[in-house]
């Protein structure tokens, strides 16, 4: 403002409203406007005194107006550069991983205590995967709810051994054993820790869980149905699961002493099979179909699948099994896994193996890891793929080879969901409270309180 705009008010006060002749026509009111006027004036003067020299400046007649170069200082996130737009490079995952209906966002159902505890993990009307403390804390238990949505069909389990006991049963969606070791044949997940060895350390901790990931922990050592447990070996797995069927697996296994296997089968799908014989003496024809990179069915190679596969395939798996199941999975080693090995078929009545295998040999105090993505797949769903062919399978193995990392869950408010709502998620490890909203006014607000250490 300038000094002849401060002084118009005064002009108009000394040579109008107070001539003699004009005094009687001042009412009250009129004077407290004036008195207004004027100190709002003087205040807007004071204020633009006190600004800094760039707010303006008198150039010479002829010279091009200079704006602003900066309105709000540099560390203002108003002084952020937007020419160019800002996009979080997982904002695709984000947003598919986002509930935008009643099917998928997870859920967890924590029950029992003991060896009677079971955890329940559910990407809603998609898969159900379960965790069981008599099983070692392996994934007992594997549901396509897309097709099955009464879980009537447990697609790893039970899991039937050569004995065919459930004492001895061994279900387990991502499972380990050890040949030519003392005990010999021991699985890290089997019923018979519960059976025979329920005082063999075990442990399960909930990491995380939110509506767009939970990140668990199993952590046990291999049992040999009756004969003992393989106390010098501990595994670690870790499993991040999303509510689109991917899991990532991240395995560690520790020695104590020196040990070695002739035979350490380091991933293993375990599938329930009624058409399933044992022996098995050619490539899968009925039921489960285990197919790899190059072949479907897969019958033999001498290197290394980049990835395996399984699916159900009704059009030759005679009745009553003929819509047993329909779904499929995928399972993917990282690139550069220490002893990967190779991959290898196994079955027994009413179940097959699917798995890598290579030797062991670690010495004192060494830990060997591993990581893996398993997809689970069904027929029918505008979330999970049908896999069936390394069409489908190959684009998610060639996603994981890119980057193998677990993709992180959004933490920030104002991510758009699929149904263009928003959501503000908070999630804290180990302990969980959770804060979602939306619009319109039919979402819920919702405080999750943390649950307690086991």
């Amino acid at each position: 403002m300038t000094a002849d705009q401060i002084r118009e008010p005064l002009h108009f006060w000394s040579e109008r409203k107070l001539h003699p002749e004009n005094q009687s026509m001042i009412s009250p009111s009129r004077i407290r406007k004036i008195l207004f006027s004027l100190f709002l004036a003087f205040a807007v003067a004071s204020y633009a005194n006190g600004q800094t020299p760039w707010v303006e400046k008198i150039l010479p007649a002829g010279s091009a107006h200079v704006f602003p170069t900066r309105l709000f200082p540099p560390d203002n996130s108003w002084s952020l550069n937007i020419s160019q737009p800002l996009v979080d490079p997982n904002l695709a995952f984000y947003v598919a991983s986002l509930p935008s209906s009643p099917v998928g966002g997870m859920q967890l159902g924590d029950s029992g205590s003991g060896l009677n505890r079971t955890v329940t993990i559910e990407s809603t009307g998609l898969f159900r995967i379960v965790f069981e403390a008599a099983d070692n804390w392996g994934i007992a238990q594997w549901y396509d709810l897309v097709n099955d949505p009464s879980a009537r069909t447990n697609l790893t389990g039970p899991g039937y051994g050569v004995t065919q006991e459930i004492s001895t049963a061994q279900p387990g969606l991502f499972q380990q054993v050890f040949y030519g070791t003392k005990p010999n044949d021991p699985l890290l997940y089997t019923r018979a820790a519960n059976s025979y060895f329920p005082n063999s350390p075990r442990t399960f901790t909930i990491l995380e869980n939110s509506p767009s990931r939970v990140v668990v922990q199993a952590i046990s050592s291999p049992v040999a149905g009756s004969v003992g447990v393989l106390s010098n070996v501990t595994g670690e797995v870790t499993y991040y699961i999303y509510p689109n069927g991917k899991i990532y697996v991240h395995s560690i296994i520790r020695v104590v002493d020196p040990q070695t296997a002739t035979e350490w089968r380091c991933a293993i799908l375990g599938l329930s099979d009624p058409t399933s014989g044992d022996p098995y003496t050619s490539p899968d024809s009925a039921g489960w179909i285990r197919s790899t990179t190059t072949q479907n069915p897969y019958e033999w190679a001498g290197v290394m699948e980049s990835y395996i596969f399984a699916y159900w395939r009704a059009s030759t798996t005679p009745a009553p099994y003929t819509n047993f199941t329909k779904a499929s999975v995928l399972l993917v080693p990282k690139r550069g896994n220490p002893n990967q090995g190779t991959q290898g078929r196994h079955n027994w009545r009413g179940w097959k193996r699917w798995y890598y295998g290579v030797s062991l040999n670690l010495g004192a105090g060494q830990r060997l890891t591993q990581d893996y993505l398993i997809q689970f797949g069904t027929q029918g769903s505008s979330v999970l793929p049908n896999i069936n062919s390394s069409a489908v399978a190959g684009p998610i193995a060639q996603a994981y080879f890119a980057n193998p990392t677990p993709p992180p869950v959004p933490t920030r408010a104002g991510l758009l969901r699929a149904d263009g709502m928003a959501d503000n998620l908070i999630v804290h490890q180990k302990s969980r409270f959770e804060f979602s909203c939306g619009l319109p006014s039919r979402r819920t607000i919702k405080f999750t309180r943390p649950r307690d250490e086991r």
